[in-house]
């Protein structure tokens, strides 16, 4: 092993990041638009927010480039959904009810944590709390010790202490806020608000990458004889809403998946016994957060630091975005060739070199393995998986 990594170094060519943020060509800047954006924000565990429970990832929703939060938990938002506004107006703390605690919250969130990831998914559990009539202080104390267990953010505060921070403000609090309702049929997606305190922020940008995944599964309904049985009756429904985008009975139709609206379909058996779904889920990436090379530039070395300290303290990823994005290896093409392999070597920098056949890729796997297990910090694992890089596009070896 150690000789044929003497070898494969050799080659190697190294994508560096500054301070450990990745160093990005300048990107143009979008036209905003009403389709939704979704960023991960990672898992964290299961939380109680009234009578329902949130578990599994968490999701940043992203419209008109404005963070949005959920209004509706136990419903869904896809990457893609068409919003329009439903309404708009202002929230102050002096309005009293819903509208005031919604105002410290999104003054909180906006001004105070200058819109942290952190600060979103505890602004998110109040705000669903709010919603759910979980409005005295007694319980919006019990959801902010609930979501700082299933989290661990702002684990140095105590409840008392963060809730006084949220609501305890001195002074009429004002935010203006826009309310976004789906623009589809289906009764199941969520109601997105977007809050504005004015906060001053200088955002990184974000990266992810996704893919779409299909499953197909046939039923077939038998008798004690082993006989089919026709025209049984079945009602079908679809508890991962999050991730499931659409689902088609029976392959009817088009090719075009058509969203079944509310995710409850029935259906009975043909003649053979049988139906057929298929399943098609969009499975997302965490996000990642960096600055363009041309902004690292005009930054000192102090404002470097302060730059990835604040990314920290907002639970942003950062450093290894690099991977995601497939034009910043084509600059390696005249040297590697139109197929090479990434290699992870940490959350600052990865490793790209070519290869011949598969069982080079075998040995990469293995050598970013034990590297990550003997010589990698914790803190600085980003993955165990190779990457290959061919014709623009990435993909993960599977071994």
């Amino acid at each position: 092993m150690k000789g044929k990594l003497k070898k494969i170094l050799s080659c190697l060519l190294v994508i560096g990041l500054v301070g450990g943020m990745c160093q990005i060509p300048a990107e143009k800047s979008l036209a905003a638009t009403l389709p939704v954006k979704l960023d991960i924000l990672g898992t964290h565990g299961t939380t109680k927010i009234g009578s329902k429970t949130k578990s599994g990832d968490w999701y940043k929703m992203t419209v008109e480039s404005h963070d949005a939060f959920c209004m509706n938990l136990g419903y869904t938002c896809h990457t893609g959904d068409e919003y329009s506004v439903n309404s708009s107006g202002t929230y102050s703390t002096a309005d009293g009810g819903k509208k005031a605690l919604k105002a410290y919250i999104g003054y909180w969130y906006d001004k105070t944590k200058k819109g942290s990831n952190k600060a979103y998914v505890v602004a998110q559990s109040l705000l669903w709390g709010v919603q759910e009539g979980k409005t005295s202080e007694s319980e919006l104390k019990t959801i902010i010790t609930n979501i700082k267990k299933a989290s661990g953010y702002y684990s140095s505060k105590s409840t008392n202490k963060l809730y006084s921070e949220i609501f305890e403000k001195t002074g009429t609090l004002t935010v203006s806020f826009k309310e976004y309702k789906y623009s589809g049929g289906s009764s199941h997606r969520q109601v997105l608000l977007y809050m504005d305190a004015e906060g001053i922020r200088t955002k990184p940008h974000s990266v992810n990458t996704n893919s779409n995944y299909r499953q197909k599964i046939r039923f077939t309904k038998m008798d004690d004889d082993g006989r089919p049985v026709a025209g049984a009756k079945f009602s079908i429904e679809a508890k991962d809403i999050d991730t499931l985008y659409y689902y088609k009975l029976n392959d009817k139709g088009s090719n075009t998946d058509e969203e079944i609206p509310d995710f409850t379909v029935e259906t009975t058996t043909d003649s053979n016994g049988q139906f057929t779904i298929r399943y098609t889920y969009h499975i997302q990436s965490e996000t990642f957060y960096f600055y363009t090379d041309t902004e690292l530039k005009g930054m000192t070395a102090a404002e470097k630091e302060k730059a990835e300290r604040d990314m920290d303290e907002a639970g942003q990823r950062h450093g290894a975005g690099v991977l995601l994005d497939a034009s910043n290896f084509s600059s390696l093409v005249p040297e590697l060739g139109n197929c090479f392999a990434i290699l992870p070597s940490s959350i600052h920098e990865c490793l790209c070199v070519s290869f011949q056949s598969e069982s080079d890729l075998l040995t990469f796997a293995g050598m970013v393995k034990e590297i990550n297990a003997t010589a990698v910090a914790l803190e600085d694992k980003l993955t165990d998986s190779v990457y290959i890089w061919k014709d623009g596009t990435i993909s993960q070896f599977l071994n």
